[in-house]
């Protein structure tokens, strides 16, 4: 099976959308130790903007956001707990994931969950009958026992979302699929249909396995962002911004200048985010709490005994 032996895969291709007016390329960094790179990249006429970025380095989910003036300027890293393992995926799913990946799971972990298998007319074809994890909706994983059992077609519910796959390529004696396509349609909790069939394509223009691991790769060091960036971690509620600078504004200005002024400050208040390298612990916030309490209480006590002594004065 795909799965076996493959310690790493790197690939990246575009997704195509005859309706709209960009495409969106993408690129994968997917181990089987639970480190991860997924990224996605919108390219139009007018512009070429980074939608996303997450890494994953086996404890720490880290969202990296990227400003809308420079591709390669980072905006705002957010970091949390990783939540899921090397076969337990949630993140960006695009129509590649989706055929090596269906509903962030290897085929395995379908079939261990309670998926069946049955033999279709083709000798070759195998349907699995399994179920999406986070709604309650069937999926239909046609798999090719010839190209090392990966998905010939993925349909999503009630062809909700249906995804072929039309050409496969090899590297090492391994099976990819490299060309597709599909269409998909949105609809509400009552099974209405809020958008019309969209028809999309997806190519892969390079893929490799097994390649060396560099676990650095998978996590980011913030001593390399600008000053201006601001930093959160969502697991012990600590925000910061990087430099000394106390100002997000001057990394707008510098690398998103055409953006109008509200859209720049929108988002962007500094208003109880500790603007130094490193945000101050519970405690020292605490203690600087009392100190500004008890010297209330001093001045409040003052101006009391004052106001007494200058009654007792004037009587």
């Amino acid at each position: 099976m795909f799965w076996e032996g493959m310690a790493h895969l790197l690939a990246k291709g575009e997704t195509l959308y005859p309706d709209r007016d960009y495409t969106l390329q993408f690129e994968l960094d997917y181990t089987n130790h639970g480190r991860r790179i997924v990224r996605q990249t919108l390219v139009s006429t007018d512009e070429i903007r980074k939608l996303t970025e997450q890494r994953e380095d086996g404890k720490t989910h880290t969202s990296i956001l990227w400003m809308h003036g420079d591709p390669e300027v980072v905006d705002r890293v957010v970091m949390k707990n990783q939540e899921h393992d090397a076969e337990h995926y949630a993140g960006p799913m695009f129509p590649l994931f989706w055929v090596f990946l269906p509903d962030g799971r290897p085929l395995h972990v379908h079939l261990n969950e309670g998926a069946t298998i049955e033999r279709l007319e083709t000798d070759n074809l195998y349907l699995i009958k399994s179920m999406r994890k986070r709604v309650e909706l069937p999926l239909l994983i046609t798999v090719d026992r010839d190209r090392d059992w990966l998905p010939r077609k993925i349909v999503i519910g009630d062809e909700e979302t249906v995804i072929e796959v039309t050409d496969f390529g090899l590297d090492n004696g391994r099976w990819f699929p490299i060309k597709g396509q599909g269409s998909s349609k949105k609809t509400d909790d009552d099974g209405q249909i809020v958008r019309g069939r969209e028809q999309f394509s997806f190519s892969v223009s390079g893929f490799q396995f097994n390649t060396p691991i560099d676990p650095n790769d998978y996590s980011i060091d913030l001593g390399t962002l600008h000053d201006g960036v601001l930093v959160s971690n969502e697991t012990t509620g600590e925000e910061f911004i990087v430099g000394e600078n106390q100002d997000r504004t001057r990394i707008y200005e510098q690398f998103s200048p055409d953006l109008p002024l509200n859209p720049r400050i929108e988002g962007i208040n500094t208003e109880g985010i500790d603007i130094f390298r490193k945000p101050q612990n519970d405690s020292t916030i605490r203690w600087i709490a009392l100190v500004i309490v008890f010297i209330v209480a001093i001045c409040v006590v003052g101006a009391f005994t004052w106001r007494s002594r200058s009654a007792v004065m004037n009587r």
